[in-house]
């Protein structure tokens, strides 16, 4: 590496004779080979994140979470988790070696007969291939490597209203997006519209079906709904990428949030299906998942996880090893009795049929940028609200700033501001601790 003076710089710059024989040979002097490297875009979930830990506001609340929480807003850990973690803390035959490719056997068996149920006859007849991922984030991008590779003239369709994630994950895997419309208005779910624009699509085309709760709506279809669509693929041929979050958490039973992957399988459909534990099992540190890929045979389940391993090998090599709903459904009653006892303009309606943990608000940008700056109330770029993050301690802040905004008054319905400005005594020691993984999956 050559060192250059000041006064040697000066000079070359001053000599383009000498300067350009240089350059020619390919030297780059005083430029960083990054200088054109520009910005990325901010992950718009952890942007909020951000700007909710820089807030000063006495009242700030984080709507935008996507973890369980509890009263106290700390994330929820199962006592069953607790238990277990305790119980091999102590074992010395815990081994530290690297789990296969396709991560521990014993586990990811556990975790098809979970989604599909022990007697599935796909199971039973070995056409079902499942892999352990790094939770549901890796599932997806694991998957659309495969379908990049696999299927290089296929698109996968989504609806209008996604995670923007699921975007950013299918893009940087070179698989071309599409859309399928989902809402009728901001706030009310239209099946005859997605069904519609799905009979348009090419017959073998991807399809990212979120269950049981659609993120970020929170509208989710009925099991009625479920069966018209089944059908619909079944004629189309369509390949359903199944992304399953919350199961247990949205109705409070597993079997019945499993439904729509269970009845595509039982009708013979090829299906891709994600599972994540994050929230269902308050894992969100460990980063544990899985994918299933259901095939027409046996050959076919052996030959895809060969595919599989493969893309894991070169993306992380090897996995690591190592009364929820009722809480959810009770805050969203709590926040819609509140907006309407309060007489707070809008229609609150929709939040007595979305399910989940995410409720969409039909708010417009300078509303939630509002919401914000002025009240700290930190919501999704979109609306979405993260109910689990509602208690009865900002409950009626939250009806306050949201009628405040709504109706352009500083004192909605008579509310006492000074009173609803007063942080609630909750104990927020380790609210950045407990808060640092609640939004990666």
């Amino acid at each position: 590496m050559i060192v250059l003076t000041q006064k040697i710089k000066e000079s070359l710059l001053k000599s383009p004779a000498l300067i350009q024989p240089i350059k020619q040979l390919g030297f780059r002097l005083f430029s960083s080979p990054f200088k054109d490297v520009e910005k990325a875009p901010e992950d718009p979930t952890f942007s909020v994140k951000d700007l909710f830990h820089k807030s000063g506001h006495p009242r700030k609340i984080n709507l935008s979470i996507g973890a369980v929480v509890d009263e106290h807003e700390k994330p929820i850990v199962l006592q069953v988790v607790r238990e277990v973690e305790r119980d091999i803390s102590g074992r010395k035959d815990i081994s530290k070696s690297y789990l296969s490719i396709d991560g521990s056997l014993a586990f990811y068996k556990e975790a098809e007969q979970l989604i599909l149920k022990t007697d599935n006859e796909a199971i039973k007849e070995g056409k079902v291939c499942t892999v352990q991922t790094l939770s549901g984030t890796s599932a997806l991008r694991v998957t659309a490597e495969f379908i990049h590779s696999e299927f290089p003239d296929k698109s996968i369709y989504m609806s209008e209203q996604i995670w923007t994630n699921c975007v950013h994950i299918f893009e940087h895997s070179g698989v071309p997006i599409k859309y399928f419309r989902y809402l009728k208005d901001p706030i009310t779910l239209d099946f005859p519209a997605m069904c519609e624009d799905l009979e348009k699509v090419e017959e073998g085309s991807f399809v990212l079906l979120q269950t049981p709760s659609h993120n970020p709506t929170g509208l989710n279809l009925s099991n009625e709904q479920w069966v018209h669509l089944a059908d619909l693929f079944i004629k189309k041929k369509l390949i359903p990428v199944f992304d399953c979050k919350l199961l247990g958490v949205v109705s409070g039973d597993l079997d019945l949030d499993a439904f729509a992957p269970r009845h595509f399988v039982e009708k013979g459909i090829n299906s891709f299906i994600i599972q994540s534990f994050s929230e269902n099992m308050t894992l969100y540190a460990e980063r544990i998942g899985a994918l299933s890929v259901i095939a027409s045979t046996k050959t076919e389940a052996q030959n895809i996880r060969t595919h599989l391993k493969a893309i894991i090998r070169a993306m992380y090599s090897n996995p690591p090893s190592h009364e929820m709903a009722e809480r959810t459904q009770k805050m969203r009653e709590l926040l819609y009795k509140d907006l309407i006892k309060s007489k707070t303009p809008g229609d609150w309606e929709p939040l007595k049929v979305q399910k989940g943990l995410f409720s969409y608000l039909s708010l417009k940008k300078e509303q939630i940028k509002e919401l914000r700056e002025k009240y700290g109330l930190f919501l999704s770029d979109d609306g979405r609200i993260c109910m689990s993050a509602i208690n009865n301690s900002n409950v009626n802040y939250i009806v306050y700033a949201l009628g405040c905004v709504i109706t352009g008054e500083k004192n909605h319905n008579g509310m006492n501001e000074e009173e609803l400005m007063k942080k609630p005594d909750v104990n927020k020691e380790d609210e950045d601790e407990d808060d640092e993984n609640s939004n990666l999956n």
